[in-house]
C-alpha cells in the first residue's frame, strides 16, 4: 500500500477491500464516488464488472448514521439495477430521489444493420469520397504529437459510401443495434444510511448528517420568487386556519436534474427560461467557484459540461490520461448539499481524484482510495493543485 497526505486529505493506493477495514466505524460523513459501471468502457479491465458487494458493506459501516453515499452509475438498466440492489443489500435506504447529470457530448455506439447486410452479402457500396474525422472526443484526447491519450492517431480518414447495395439493406436502411442511442445522462444514486435518532433534526444534532443543505445549494435567481407560506399556527384551540401569506424566497430549491445554463454551454434546446431552475453553473458562480467550464457548445440538451482539458490536467505535467474524469463542480455541489464544512468525504474508487479536488474546493477533508498506481499519481497531482488553489494565503510578518 502507498499512502500520501495532501493538506487534510489522505490518498491511499491499494485494494479498497483491504483499505476500508482500516477506517473506524462511523468515521465518514459522505461517500462520493464514481465506481466501475460494469460495461467494459473502452475495454478497460477495471470496468468489466460492478464493484464487489462487500465494498458497499464496508462503506455502510464507516458512514455515520444518516450519512449519504452518492454513487455514479450509467443509465443502462441492468447495471443500474444491480448497483441499487447491492447498495440496498448492504443496508442503505433508497427512499430518496436519484440525481441525473445531463451532458451533450456522449457518442452513440451501435452497428448499422443495413451496412451489415451488405457486408454479409459481399456487396460493396459505392465510394463517393473521404473525410477526416477526430478519433473520439478531440478536445478530450488530442495531444501535440498527433496521438490521443491511448496512443492512437487523434484523427482518421473516413471513407464515404453511397446508399445500400442490396434489397434487404434498403429495407433496413436507418436501422441500428440498440447501442446507437446517444448517451446524454448519467445517474447519481443517492443512498443513505438510516438515521439512528428518532428524527432527522436529532440526528443532525448528534452526528452532523442526515439533513440536506438546500440553503447552500439554492440556484440563485435574478428575479423575486414569491412563495405562499402558512403563518405560525399550532392548530390547538384555533378552529380556523389562517390564510397563507406570500414571502420572497432566496433562490430556487435544488433539483434532481443537474445541468448548466445556456451562458456556459451554449444555447440549449429548452432555453434559458428552463435551465435557470437547475443551473449548477449559476450556483458555482454565486459561491465563488471559478472552474474552467467548456466553451460554448452546439444547441442541444441541458447539461453539466464534461470537464475541459485544462481542468482535468491542472497540476499535471501533461494531459490527464484517466478516461472518465468527472466535473469538479458537479461533485462540489453534491458535497455542499449533503455535508457541513470540515466534514470527511470518502471515495473508495478515487480514479483521477475529482472527489478530493471537490473536497478541497469546498473546505472538506477527503479520503481517496485507488487501485491503479498510474491513476494514483494523477490523483495526487490534481489534489495538490486544487488544495493549493483553495488554501487561505499565508499571513506574512510577525504575529
Amino acid at each position: 500500500m502507498q499512502a500520501k497526505t495532501v493538506g487534510p486529505h489522505r490518498l491511499l493506493c491499494g485494494d479498497n477491500l483491504e483499505l476500508l477495514p482500516t477506517l473506524a466505524d462511523g468515521s465518514v460523513d459522505l461517500i462520493s464516488t464514481d465506481p466501475p459501471y460494469g460495461i467494459s468502457f473502452m475495454g478497460k479491465a477495471w470496468d468489466k464488472a460492478l464493484p464487489d458487494p462487500q465494498t458497499w458493506v464496508e462503506c455502510y459501516r464507516v458512514l455515520k448514521p444518516g450519512g449519504s453515499a452518492v454513487v455514479m452509475s450509467g443509465a443502462r438498466l441492468d447495471c443500474l439495477w444491480r448497483m441499487c440492489r447491492d447498495l440496498e443489500a448492504a443496508g442503505f435506504e433508497l427512499e430518496q430521489t436519484a440525481f441525473f447529470w445531463c451532458y451533450r457530448s456522449g457518442f452513440p455506439k451501435g452497428q448499422d444493420l443495413g451496412k451489415a447486410i451488405d457486408a454479409r452479402a459481399g456487396a460493396q457500396r459505392e465510394v463517393i469520397g473521404t473525410r477526416v474525422d477526430a478519433f473520439g472526443d478531440a478536445e478530450l484526447s488530442e495531444t501535440d504529437d498527433g496521438r490521443n491519450l491511448w496512443g492512437k492517431p487523434s484523427t482518421k480518414e473516413a471513407v464515404l459510401y453511397g446508399g445500400p447495395a442490396t434489397d434487404l439493406a434498403v429495407a433496413l436502411d436507418g436501422w441500428y443495434t440498440k447501442g446507437k442511442v446517444k448517451p446524454a445522462v448519467e445517474v447519481i444514486i443517492w443512498a443513505r444510511k438510516p438515521i439512528s435518532e428518532k428524527t432527522e433534526l436529532a440526528n443532525m444534532e448528534r452526528h452532523g448528517v442526515g439533513g440536506v443543505n438546500c440553503g447552500a445549494c439554492m440556484i440563485p435567481s435574478d428575479e423575486p420568487i414569491p412563495v405562499n407560506v402558512l403563518p405560525e399556527w399550532s392548530g390547538f384551540g384555533e378552529l380556523k386556519q389562517p390564510e397563507y401569506v406570500q414571502k420572497q424566497q432566496a433562490g430556487r430549491f435544488p433539483a434532481n436534474l443537474l445541468v448548466t445554463g445556456a451562458e456556459t454551454c451554449g444555447v440549449d434546446a429548452l432555453g434559458e427560461e428552463d435551465s435557470r431552475y437547475f443551473s449548477v453553473s449559476k450556483w458555482a458562480a454565486a459561491h465563488g467557484y471559478s472552474e474552467d467550464w467548456a466553451a460554448a457548445a452546439e444547441a442541444g440538451v441541458l447539461q453539466v459540461c464534461k470537464p475541459a482539458a485544462s481542468e482535468k490536467s491542472a497540476g499535471l505535467d501533461g494531459p490527464c490520461k484517466h478516461p472518465t474524469c468527472k466535473p469538479v463542480t458537479l461533485f462540489a455541489y453534491l458535497i455542499e448539499f449533503l455535508t457541513r464544512p470540515g466534514a470527511t468525504v470518502l471515495d473508495p474508487f478515487a480514479g483521477s481524484g475529482t472527489t478530493l479536488c471537490a473536497a478541497a474546493m469546498t473546505g472538506r477533508a477527503g479520503i481517496g482510495m485507488e487501485l491503479e498506481p498510474d491513476y494514483f499519481t494523477i490523483m495526487e497531482a490534481r489534489v495538490r493543485h486544487w488544495q493549493t488553489q483553495n488554501e487561505p494565503p499565508a499571513i506574512e510578518g510577525d504575529l
